[in-house]
């Protein structure tokens, strides 16, 4: 008997897919580690070409203070290459530089700092969430997300109040169990939050980068 080819369908709208999407993108793996990484079935809508923003994200990551040494060698390696072939994104990334000085465990240090895009940073984010969703749960997470991180501030040295807000829940990550093939490039856990009775994603890039996506609450649709 012939086996049926089971239609799969978007991981963002429900539609028929025509291709499949990597979560995150492969430009965040060096090449010896792209071993058994995350696809989502998507549809032509949803597959758009977002290489470029998907480079710009993961080279803010890959250069912040404190990621490990595949972050270090993967910018060198594959970063600089990239500023070369495209001199628009070195432009884009190293926009606005400033020095601020901050403090951390009464110590202060003076840092070199460039302005992000946050819509773009924002947007990148929220595809690799819905996409980790679909992969777990087989379903759309219909929900607006919001995205929070603390290795990002304002424009005047300000945190994320969202991730100020989330430090008071540190006991709900102290125990997570992190998933993915690749932990030193990429991992994420699925966190529950009692009072919201939903679940968040704790994302993490390199050991250091740590982004959460948290469902707005009255929402009822995803939205990019």
């Amino acid at each position: 008997m012939k086996k049926e080819n089971k239609i799969k369908s978007c991981f963002l709208c429900n539609s028929i897919a025509t291709s499949v999407e990597h979560v995150p993108a492969k430009c965040f793996f060096p090449e010896d580690k792209r071993i058994n990484l995350i696809t989502v079935p998507s549809c032509s809508k949803h597959n758009e070409d977002t290489s470029l923003d998907d480079q710009y994200i993961q080279t803010i990551i890959a250069m912040t203070k404190g990621g490990n040494t595949t972050a270090v060698s993967h910018f060198l390696h594959k970063g600089v290459a990239a500023f070369r072939k495209t001199p628009g994104l070195e432009k884009l990334i190293t926009r606005n530089p400033k020095f601020f000085n901050f403090i951390k465990d009464d110590e202060s240090t003076k840092n070199l700092t460039y302005e992000v895009d946050r819509i773009r940073f924002d947007r990148v984010v929220r595809k690799i969430a819905y996409g980790l969703h679909f992969h777990k749960f087989k379903i759309v997470w219909n929900k607006e997300l919001a995205i929070s991180t603390g290795r990002l501030v304002g424009p005047n040295n300000e945190p994320d109040p969202v991730f100020e807000g989330l430090k008071k829940h540190v006991f709900l990550s102290a125990n997570a169990v992190f998933e993915g093939n690749n932990p030193d490039v990429f991992k994420y856990t699925f966190i529950s939050f009692p009072s919201r009775k939903e679940n968040f994603i704790l994302m993490n890039f390199y050991e250091a980068f740590d982004v959460w996506a948290i469902p707005v609450e009255g929402t009822s649709v995803p939205n990019l």
